[in-house]
């Protein structure tokens, strides 16, 4: 990946995170994040939440993490 002079070096990942509401429902959702290498809030930590809450949003609240994966997206 080519790093342009003044830009941060990204790199792009994919995740997948399926959530449990209580009372049952199920939620997944799947993309891409792509992150600032070396920013400050560049951590899994707070790619973590940012999904959390995506997908809280979608179910309409938030629950329980059945699966969470989060990877570099390259072959």
């Amino acid at each position: 990946m080519a790093t342009h002079v003044g830009r941060p070096a990204q790199r792009q990942y994919h995740y997948v995170m399926t959530m449990q509401a209580p009372g049952g429902s199920v939620c997944t959702r799947d993309g891409t994040l792509t992150v600032d290498i070396g920013a400050q809030d560049a951590t899994r930590y707070g790619a973590f939440r940012h999904v959390h809450d995506l997908v809280a949003k979608d179910l309409g609240r938030a629950g329980a993490v059945l699966l969470w994966s989060f990877e570099p997206n390259e072959l």
